[in-house]
């Protein structure tokens, strides 16, 4: 009897008597959705006494069969004005507040930024173990050009495979530069070294770096295995004129500084300038601020 949407089969029972048993625990155990989407008429098109769905409000569902007598937000609705039998309703839906997105948002952000920066550390610690662990592989001159015709060699081939046509993993040498692929010949060539010095590659570690300007969206110094970060500043000289570290902001011009630092406490920031005046006169101005006020003073060395 009733409308059947569903089974459930269990291959361990064969007495009826039992299977009534573990099919009422089993429903028993169900918990109804927390949405539903149903096909429903608005009763109060023919009936102005009867209360309207309205997007936003509760609804009332009642279910005998299914002992169901719960209110439920509603939170969308179709009508068809031809077709009222096709009328549909959502209802359950949950609403999020303004900071509860922005709060989903960022934490999505911080598990991606998480994932991404785990997935980096392990590809540095595999890289050594893929090049000094693989054992194996094929070396390949090839004589052969795109269209199957025997040429001059004119690339190198590492691969997996000896046919370059079979192979999966593939490093190409050519006057062009050299490129790598991990989905066949074909590519697509994810990490390449062309012959102008165009590198790309997803991920580059490396002890030391020197280059005349590094453009990207977000610069991180430190935090774990680099524990805390420093960013220097050096002169034309190679004298250091700044530093940015877990003390604060420290920066110089000739004999004059200014520090921008946390006191000890952490309930203030104090800022320090040590100025020198043309006549060799030095003045220590001092800022400190906390959330109550700013104070200000100087100084003076000549002064008693």
């Amino acid at each position: 009897y009733g409308i059947i949407v569903g089974t459930k089969t269990w291959d361990d029972v064969t007495d009826p008597v039992h299977l009534k048993l573990k099919g009422q625990s089993y429903i028993n155990s169900q918990e109804f959705p927390q949405k539903l989407e149903l096909t429903a008429v608005d009763l109060s098109n023919i009936n102005i006494d009867i209360d309207a769905l309205r997007i936003g409000c509760m609804a009332t569902v009642i279910s005998p069969f299914h002992e169901l007598g719960a209110a439920y937000f509603l939170s969308s609705k179709t009508s068809h004005l031809d077709a009222p039998e096709e009328d549909s309703v959502s209802l359950g839906a949950e609403i999020d507040t303004f900071t509860g997105k922005t709060a989903k948002r960022q934490q999505d952000t911080e598990n991606q930024i998480s994932k991404v920066e785990q997935e980096a550390r392990e590809s540095i610690v595999n890289i050594g173990k893929t090049i000094t662990g693989t054992k194996g592989g094929y070396v390949v001159l090839d004589t052969f050009d795109d269209s199957g015709k025997l040429v001059d060699p004119w690339q190198l081939l590492i691969m997996d495979r000896p046919d370059k046509t079979q192979a999966v993993n593939v490093i190409r040498m050519n006057q062009g530069g050299i490129a790598f692929s991990t989905s066949g010949y074909n590519g697509p060539y994810k990490s390449a070294w062309d012959i102008n010095g165009q590198f790309v590659a997803d991920f580059i570690r490396a002890g030391t770096m020197l280059a005349d300007r590094i453009r990207g969206g977000t610069l991180q110094l430190g935090g774990q295995s680099n524990q805390n970060g420093v960013l220097k500043i050096l002169n034309a000289s190679g004298q250091q004129i700044g530093i940015w570290d877990k003390d604060g902001i420290r920066m110089s011009s000739g004999p004059s500084q200014v520090n921008f630092t946390s006191l000890q406490s952490g309930s203030a920031i104090e800022l320090i300038g040590n100025v020198i005046y043309g006549t060799g006169r030095p003045d220590k101005s001092r800022a400190t601020i906390d959330s109550l006020r700013i104070k200000m003073y100087s100084d003076r060395d000549d002064v008693n």
